[in-house]
């Protein structure tokens, strides 16, 4: 079907992309791509990448127009962040009881602890369980995508 080609069009585009930055980081940062916890990070971004080309996949569904829908990215996209912890620590912010139900909280905690930012200490059970989570979102992003197309295509008949 034609939610299905976009789909799998988004996906292919994204991960073209994260290769493409992934190669670049091994060609200028070798030896810190080669630390031990780089694989768990990328394996992250790629879970993280997922949910992200789910819910472009989900908003362009809605979108009637490309303005819209840059509209919306920016909104959702900034809102995720400042609740979530991207531009300032999880540490100092008193709205993560919000930012937990985000994927981008479980993208930051991972990341953090990988780090070692906010005196986390590497977890292997917990970064699963933010994994997971995130994949679970992105599952729902897609679920929602092919209701959506749906329904769209059956109010338009």
């Amino acid at each position: 079907t034609r939610t299905l080609a976009m789909a799998s069009g988004c996906l292919l585009y994204s991960l073209g992309i994260w290769l493409l930055f992934l190669l670049l980081g091994l060609v200028f940062y070798r030896k810190a791509m080669l630390q031990p916890y780089v694989g768990y990070a990328i394996l992250n971004s790629l879970a993280f990448l997922f949910f992200t080309a789910a819910l472009s996949l989900l908003i362009s569904t809605f979108s009637p127009d490309d303005n819209v829908l840059n509209m919306l990215a920016n909104i959702v996209g900034l809102s995720m962040s400042f609740l979530c912890g991207v531009f300032v620590p999880q540490s100092m912010l008193s709205v993560l009881a919000v930012g937990r139900f985000l994927p981008a909280y479980w993208y930051i905690r991972a990341n953090n602890m990988l780090a070692g930012f906010g005196k986390e200490v590497f977890d292997l059970g917990f970064y699963w369980k933010c994994i997971g989570i995130q994949l679970l979102f992105a599952a729902a992003m897609f679920a929602l995508t092919a209701v959506a197309a749906k329904q769209r295509r059956s109010t338009a008949t």
